[in-house]
């Protein structure tokens, strides 16, 4: 019960989540903090409090892809990493 209680005041983010958080599950359960960043709020529009003590982050993956290689629209690796 007392590491219930200290982690309520510890922020962790979760950048580019979707609406579940399920990367985030444990810390929930362990009673974090836990806001989730979802594209709706936009990663690039979100301003974080101070003292967050820890981030998760799942930018979206497709121009990683290997199977995108034959999209309408060719990878781009700069828009991959754009949020990172």
């Amino acid at each position: 019960m007392e590491v219930e209680r200290s982690n309520k005041d510890k922020i962790i983010l979760h950048l580019c989540a979707s609406k579940y958080g399920s990367d985030t599950r444990d810390y929930r359960e362990a009673r974090y903090d836990v806001r989730l960043i979802t594209k709706e709020i936009g990663v690039e529009n979100y301003h974080p409090p101070k003292g967050v003590y820890g981030i998760i982050a799942n930018p979206p993956c497709t121009m990683f892809s290997i199977a995108r290689s034959r999209a309408k629209t060719p990878r781009d690796l700069r828009e991959g990493i754009r949020l990172v």
